[in-house]
């Protein structure tokens, strides 16, 4: 084994919520043509599947953060350090979240009746770009009310050219009037 052991390299993400322009117009644009779609079948249950699936993607996306806003609000940082335990349990949450995901239309496809598997399994896969839209909008009133911009973090070390997460977190990121604090 190689004794040389070199650490320390810093990664900061800019914006919690990094979505660009084009993506931003795609999701609005397939959330709209589905609306305009679903009119003709059932625009009631499509707006409520729509609106139940994207906000619980949404809630499962941001949660991190909504648990922890108070903490950040006070600290302006909130530290994650990766344990055995806790990466389990949240690998696994994930691994549940993805297969519901992707499995949940298709379950909806065979339970429901006709006309409404359809209209729930095009609200389930409208709703995950409709939660990008909605994360959007959660995380900049997020911001408007702190006053602060919300970044992620990340620290990373460098063992025997091996990387590993040492740190995660979030941050708040003061702005220019703010930064004498």
């Amino acid at each position: 084994m190689n004794p040389d052991t070199k650490s320390h390299v810093i990664y900061t993400e800019e914006d919690l919520v990094r979505l660009s322009w084009r993506d931003f117009s795609i999701s609005v644009t397939l959330v709209l043509v589905s609306i305009i779609f679903m009119y003709l079948i059932s625009p009631l249950s499509y707006l409520t599947f729509l609106s139940i699936f994207s906000v619980g993607i949404l809630l499962f996306r941001i949660r991190y953060v909504l648990f922890y806003m108070r903490e950040l609000r006070v600290k302006g940082k909130v530290t994650f350090i990766p344990k055995k335990s806790t990466s389990k349990k949240r690998n696994a949450e994930d691994r549940g979240f993805l297969l519901a995901e992707v499995f949940l239309p298709l379950i909806l496809l065979f339970l429901l009746p006709v006309p409404l598997n359809l209209v729930a399994a095009l609200g389930f896969v409208i709703g995950i770009p409709f939660s990008l839209i909605l994360e959007v909008l959660v995380v900049r009133g997020l911001e408007s009310k702190v006053g602060d911009k919300i970044k992620k973090y990340f620290v990373w070390s460098v063992i025997n050219d091996d990387l590993y997460l040492k740190e995660f977190g979030y941050l708040l990121s003061r702005n220019s009037q703010s930064s004498d604090r």
